[in-house]
Formats: C-alpha cells, structure tokens, sequence
C-alpha cells in the first residue's frame, strides 16, 4: 500500500452501504482500501464505536481515510464522532450513488496530503449534490422548450 493511497469506511443502517458499495463497483470495478460497517437492529452505540476504532485502526487500510456516512444525527454518524479530531480523516454524510461513484472515480487522482483530502471531499460533495434534483420539474421544462405539449 502506498502512502498516497486513500482509504474509504462506508457506515450505514442496514445493507445500505453494502448494496452501494456493490452498485458502485458494478459501474466502475472492484475497489481497494474499502470497509462496509453496518448498523442493525440491536446494536447499540457502543458496539458500533469498538467496529469503527476497529476500522480506523486496520492496518489494511492508508493512514488518510474519509468516512461516508448515510444520515448526519443517525448512529452511523454518531459513533464516528469520536475520529472527528483526527488527522487525515474526513467525514461525509448524506451517502448517495453518485457520491460514491465521485469518490471512486476521483480519490486516485488526489495525494494523500491533508489539503488534497479536503479538496477531493468538497469536489466529492459537490458532484453528489449534482445529482440531486426534481427530475419531473426538469423534464417537463425541457419538453416545454422542445415545443411538445406537457398535460
């Protein structure tokens, strides 16, 4: 391992991240220096901390790592909490496809450095929030410019 790569922990309710994790590497391929953690029911916050220390500190996975989590205030983001101080950590809520395409298709193009990491995460949430939008609104506006009728 690289000390250039970047290392990404996928926390989730659910099969959530998982299932994304699949979709993602469907479209783009096996990925490296990934863990899935999921919450299900009967974990408490407890045990879900000891699995993300237990993650952070994998020695499978490079030193600089970002942290997606699925909702901010749910006990993915909660149990991460305790990382927020530490360096070469950055953490993202919100978890969608697109994020995770983002990220996969972008973190080799970025150094390890600390400035680097924050740059590929404010790239990487930028480009999530592309690809949130009233579809419906936005087709019927492109129909309306084409000259079709919308009913």
């Amino acid at each position: 391992m690289k000390k250039t790569e970047i290392g990404v922990i996928i926390i989730s309710h659910g099969n959530m991240g998982r299932e994304l994790l699949a979709c993602a590497e469907r479209i783009l391929g096996k990925q490296k220096f990934v863990r899935v953690l999921s919450v299900i029911a009967g974990d408490d916050i407890a045990l879900m901390k000891r699995k993300v220390k237990k993650a952070m500190d994998s020695p499978s996975l490079p030193e600089k790592k970002i942290i997606l989590v699925d909702i901010m205030g749910g006990t993915p983001a909660n149990a991460i909490l305790a990382f927020v101080k530490r360096t070469g950590v950055e953490i993202v809520s919100g978890m969608n496809l697109a994020m995770m395409l983002s990220l996969f298709s972008k973190r080799g193009r970025y150094s390890a450095s600390e400035l680097a990491l924050k740059e590929l995460v404010s790239v990487v949430c930028r480009d999530s929030r592309k690809g949130i939008l009233d579809m419906g609104r936005k087709c019927r506006e492109t129909l309306l410019r084409s000259g079709e009728r919308v009913k």
